[in-house]
């Protein structure tokens, strides 16, 4: 017992120095103490809990179930520290002794608790002293902002009292706006608040007058000679004329406005035509037409820049300065400027007759209209022919904000909940609407939409949503047709069209509609996903399915059909279902469900109008006789039947029993009945457990 008050106490001194627990956690308590278990780990049921919890290294040895523990849990673990049931005999004396100690501890804890309080307290007006440095940090630039206008307005007032004089006023009343002044001991003081009621001229108020230091300023700075009006900060020196005065100056006439150097050099000028440069160095021209560099004096011999090499003395050194009026880049490339045009519509560069290079804000196109050239946008890169087709476009089917509006169109079959998405949406916070509204609750996902109930057969669902996925881009060789662009779609030949993710049109007005799925060929159609429809006017529209040919009848069902029809009557001269059946021509073949024994198979072939079903059932009994028996049966529609007339059978019992042929007293029969096609038996004889094998032909139409 001694042991675990040590231990107490010692946990409280460590929390009285180390710090207090977070907030919102308990580490101490007290618990019921449970049971021993036969490895001797003693276990305890903590308060609010529904299973025991193991004691890790025990202190206590002195304890029974039901007694009241105190416990400490510490990295997970929990650890008795007493028992308060029942205390050990020696823990009077070590209580004793070790009370005061705890109470010491209890008095450090709460001591470091009220410190870490003044800790959080400090920390948090550190924290609102930054938010009001930054404050005041943000008032004082906007202090500044004002600063430098206030300082221009106070130059110019500056200006004003060094050059105007003060003067009795005039005024019988106060003017709104207007600054008077009173003489007190010599110094002329403004009035902040003039009475609106007083008398300036009976008040003896002064105002400033500038007019006569204004007249003089004009005089001193301004000069109108034959050339126009010269503008002249520094005014006019002794001997000097406005062109030689000194620094620079403006000379404004009649074809605009020249700008002269200390030299009196024409530096500028700003008229119909504006230069910023002078004509006797590289001077930049600003015409009607665009922009133009030039050289000195006008100067127009350069040769135009080949191609990219020129810029280059050779492959490993770039001119040093490539606009010295000396080198071969410089008298290439004012040649080549002289040639480049800026408008209101953007950047033109001509070559004769041709623009070669067109930028816009929209574009750019690089060659000229009249023959092949490339066009190109935010989103695309085009080749165009000279008559203005489009022959090869790779395109980013996204907007200029990287995202794609998407459409998906789905149609209910009335047992599938679940419609995958073309693309992964940006959010689920999109549209999804049922025409009839079916479908019950609508959960949105990412990449697909479910709903609580299928909805019903034929109801359009519609998905609106957008998107950004990085692979929302299409291929075009030739010219696509009208209609969707599919994400990562290739298009390839004339008008074809690819509008699904990853479809594939090639050929002649291929239609690829279906997602991956593949048309090839003069006007083929693929439209379910992952079909393929190949050479002239097939159809795939089927999942998964395969149509080659001309002109087939599509079945969705078959999963492959060889077209032999024409533009007016579609055929087929094969076609293949899921199942496996067959039919090609006026050969069909369908399976038979088996109606008699455990197991077996059986078949039904059709060529022209002779019908014939075989079969082979196990373990069959018959216990009527003289009495038609269904051995199996298929829909006719599916070997094109609607009327049969039995020719002949033979049906074969064996492991013992009868054998029989023909069609009376025992033997089969080809019978439709309720609109199904049977192959019967009839016995003379019951039999048990046995082996049945027929054959049974017919005509049919």
């Amino acid at each position: 017992m001694a042991e675990s008050i040590s231990a107490r106490v010692a946990w409280k001194l460590k929390k009285a120095i180390v710090g207090r627990p977070a907030k919102g956690t308990s580490n101490t308590g007290t618990a019921s103490f449970v049971r021993t278990d036969e490895n001797g780990v003693g276990w305890v049921r903590l308060p609010g809990a529904d299973t025991d919890t193991p004691i890790n290294g025990n202190l206590v040895t002195d304890m029974k179930p039901g007694d009241t523990v105190s416990y400490r849990i510490d990295g997970g673990r929990l650890s008795v520290m007493g028992n308060a049931t029942s205390p050990s005999t020696s823990a009077g004396y070590v209580h004793s002794v070790v009370e005061p100690v705890e109470v010491k501890a209890d008095e450090a804890l709460n001591d470091a608790m009220r410190a870490r309080d003044a800790a959080d307290e400090a920390e948090r007006s550190a924290e609102r002293a930054g938010e009001a440095a930054e404050s005041a940090t943000a008032s004082a630039n906007s202090a500044l902002v004002q600063l430098s206008v206030i300082e221009d307005v106070a130059g110019t007032l500056d200006w004003i009292s060094q050059h105007g004089s003060y003067v009795l006023t005039t005024d019988t009343s106060v003017v709104s706006g207007k600054v008077y002044f009173e003489l007190v001991s010599g110094e002329y003081i403004p009035i902040a608040s003039p009475d609106p009621s007083a008398n300036p001229q009976s008040e003896g108020w002064y105002v400033l007058d500038i007019t006569d230091s204004q007249t003089e300023y004009i005089m001193a700075h301004l000069a109108v000679t034959s050339a126009g009006l010269w503008v002249l900060p520094s005014g006019i020196g002794s001997g000097q004329t406005p062109a030689t005065a000194s620094g620079y100056k403006v000379l404004l006439s009649n074809t605009g406005m020249t700008v002269y150097d200390p030299t009196g050099a024409d530096v500028a000028h700003y008229g119909t035509t504006s230069r910023i440069g002078s004509v006797s160095a590289l001077h930049l021209l600003l015409r009607a037409t665009g922009i133009v560099l030039m050289p000195a004096n006008g100067e127009s011999s350069q040769q135009s820049l080949k191609n990219i090499s020129d810029f280059f003395v050779d492959q490993d050194t770039y001119l040093e300065n490539p606009l010295d009026q000396s080198s071969a880049l410089f008298t290439g490339l004012v040649g080549k400027l002289n040639n480049l045009l800026s408008t209101p519509s953007g950047l033109i560069y001509s070559v004769g007759d041709d623009y070669v290079l067109i930028v816009t804000d929209t574009g750019a196109q690089i060659g000229s209209s009249s023959n092949s050239h490339v066009s190109m946008d935010y989103h695309s890169l085009k080749l165009v022919d000279r008559e203005g087709s489009t022959y090869f476009h790779v395109s980013d089917l996204r907007g200029p904000d990287g995202t794609l509006a998407a459409t998906d169109t789905f149609v209910g079959d009335g047992s599938t909940k679940r419609f995958d998405l073309m693309y992964q949406a940006a959010s689920t916070d999109y549209t999804v609407t049922v025409s009839d509204g079916s479908g019950g609750t609508i959960s949105k996902q990412l990449l697909w939409v479910t709903f609580s109930n299928p909805p019903t057969n034929g109801a359009t669902i519609t998905v609106e949503y957008t998107t950004t996925v990085s692979w929302a881009k299409a291929y075009t060789l030739g010219t696509r047709g009208a209609g969707n662009i599919g994400a990562m779609s290739v298009a390839s030949g004339y008008e074809c069209v690819a509008s699904n993710e990853y479809a594939h049109a090639e050929g002649f007005g291929a239609t690829a509609s279906g997602s991956i799925s593949h048309a090839e060929g003069s006007y083929t159609v693929a439209s379910g996903s992952y079909s393929h429809a190949q050479n002239n006017n097939t159809v795939a529209r089927g999942n998964s399915q395969t149509a080659i040919g001309r002109y087939n009848d599509n079945d969705p069902n078959n999963a492959f059909e060889i077209g032999n029809g024409t533009s007016s009557a579609r055929s087929n001269a094969l076609a293949v279902d899921w199942d496996g059946n067959l039919t090609a021509g006026n050969f069909r073949d369908a399976a038979m469900t088996a109606d008699l024994g455990s197991s077996g198979t059986a078949h039904a072939c059709r060529i022209g109008s002779m019908l014939v079903m075989s079969g082979s059932l196990a373990s069959c009994t018959v216990s009527d006789t003289y009495t038609w028996t269904h051995l199996a049966h298929l829909d006719p529609s599916a070997l094109g039947v609607t009327s049969v007339t039995s020719m002949g059978a033979t049906v074969e019992v064996s492991g013992g029993g009868p054998s029989y042929a023909g069609t009376t007293n025992g033997g089969g029969t080809a019978r439709i009945v309720d609109g199904v096609l049977y192959a019967d038996m009839q016995t003379n004889a019951a039999f048990t457990n046995k082996f049945v094998k027929f054959l049974i032909t017919a005509y049919v139409e």
